[in-house]
């Protein structure tokens, strides 16, 4: 049995002050019963030694060498003996999720670029199409798990069917439900719908509220279609955190989570209020045209330079 500690030279990072400093304790205990494992081990302390003495020489700079590094790691220690993957493999862990967390954040000049280049190709325009302010918000509810372009085929029907929110609110709500069926989730939705219009006339008067509280009152109303609401109807600062938005976001290094609230949370922190709104926008039409969830078109798009991902590629 053999222990074997290693610190690493110290490590200053964008994200530490210059009196701080990130330390790497490297552990290895390794257990050779056969003398002729003496080459392994010695291997094994060279890797270790490299590592500690350059921390960045051996650290995956992406996911695809990461994954290439890990297959080479089991498939050396797993040749040898178990013990010496289980040993240090979580030290590779260790340091690759350490170079994670102290890649350069997104700078402002980035941000407005990319901004900028989104204007240049693509309108600010909400894909459901609508007349009244109720109509945005039903259209809205119908898209949950649903595309647009079926929304839209939908609620020429419906709303020709009901004209005014007294006549959805009198509706039969098993009518409503065969009409949106198409949509899908419709016995819910049907409901919803029918619910608010009852809602919106009794306690706002027949007018879709203009702020976040009043909004998630509504039935089925969560803070997407919410801030969807205020961004398009009012003009306020909003992020509408879809799908879209998440997945975009998190690729070109401007939010790092997959919860939409807290995607929200991390745009409005450095897209400007004025911006918020169209930018998500811009980003649908960027989510359907370039980088789309199955098949991203990277090689094409106009924001690769800037995309954290993109500039792994």
């Amino acid at each position: 049995k053999r222990d074997i500690m290693y610190k690493t030279r110290r490590v200053t990072t964008e994200e530490t002050t210059r009196s701080s400093a990130a330390y790497f304790e490297v552990k290895a205990t390794v257990y050779s019963a056969n003398p002729s494992a003496g080459s392994t081990w010695t291997a094994l302390r060279k890797f270790i030694y490299e590592t500690a003495k350059n921390t960045e020489a051996c650290i995956p700079k992406n996911r695809a060498q990461y994954i290439n590094t890990e297959i080479k790691l089991k498939n050396f220690f797993n040749l040898i003996t178990p013990i010496y993957y289980i040993i240090f493999f979580d030290f590779f862990q260790q340091i690759c999720y350490y170079k994670e967390k102290t890649e350069k954040p997104m700078t402002k000049k980035n941000i407005l670029e990319i901004i900028e280049r989104l204007k240049q190709h693509y309108e600010a325009n909400c894909q459901l199409t609508h007349v009244k302010d109720y109509e945005l918000l039903f259209a809205v509810r119908l898209s949950a798990q649903c595309t647009d372009a079926r929304v839209n085929m939908i609620t020429p029907i419906l709303f020709d069917r009901y004209k005014t929110l007294e006549e959805f609110a009198a509706a039969d709500v098993d009518e409503i439900r065969a009409i949106v069926k198409p949509c899908g989730f419709y016995s819910v939705k049907g409901a919803d719908i029918k619910n608010a219009a009852i809602m919106l006339l009794e306690k706002f008067g027949g007018k879709v509220p203009d702020n976040m509280e009043d909004l998630l009152s509504l039935p089925g109303v969560g803070r997407k279609t919410a801030n969807l609401i205020l961004g398009d109807i009012y003009g306020q600062p909003a992020i509408v955190a879809d799908t879209h938005c998440i997945r975009i976001s998190n690729k070109l290094g401007l939010a790092d989570s997959k919860d939409p609230h807290k995607v929200e949370i991390q745009l409005k922190k450095i897209i400007p209020p004025k911006e918020q709104n169209d930018f998500c926008h811009r980003l649908v039409h960027f989510g359907r045209d370039i980088c789309t969830a199955r098949s991203p078109k990277c090689t094409e798009c106009f924001l690769k330079d800037l995309c954290k991902t993109g500039k792994k590629i």
